[in-house]
């Protein structure tokens, strides 16, 4: 968390979203249960904040559920679905996705085995859509 707010959070501007937002991933890092749901809710949140949101709430295109079969375009931060799918982009499994959109709804648990997909998809992300390495997730990655 630290890495991102450093690399994407301003200094010399005042953002009082961002700065709400890491103080709650914060703590709920320290005192909560659900401790890689929280880093998935934050950096959800904080992309979003930055200008990179994802989009969760359907198929990106034709804004139906996706169904079982789910494709992510990092270039536009969409899921689409099959019927939609343009060749650009690749397959996740769909409860990769229906992982996000927990997280997005603060019902995400780390119990969920999808969680640590969740994380690995957002590293993949910020890695080619925002062309950033963020070592501290590229090490928490490695032990998935």
């Amino acid at each position: 968390m630290v890495e991102f707010v450093k690399r994407f959070f301003k200094e010399s501007m005042i953002d009082e979203q961002g700065f709400l937002l890491t103080v709650n991933a914060l703590k709920e890092i320290a005192y909560g249960q659900n401790h890689l749901s929280a880093l998935v809710k934050f950096l959800l949140s904080a992309l979003e904040n930055s200008g990179y949101r994802l989009s969760l709430d359907n198929c990106f295109v034709c804004k139906k559920e996706v169904g079982d079969r789910v494709f992510f375009d990092y270039r536009r931060g969409a899921f689409l679905c099959e019927e939609c799918f343009d060749q650009i982009g690749r397959e996740i499994h769909h409860l990769t996705f229906k992982a996000l959109q927990m997280a997005k709804d603060d019902k995400l648990t780390d119990s969920n085995e999808f969680t640590k997909k969740a994380i690995k998809l957002l590293d993949y992300y910020i890695t080619n859509r925002l062309e950033e390495n963020l070592n501290s997730l590229k090490e928490l990655v490695k032990f998935f």
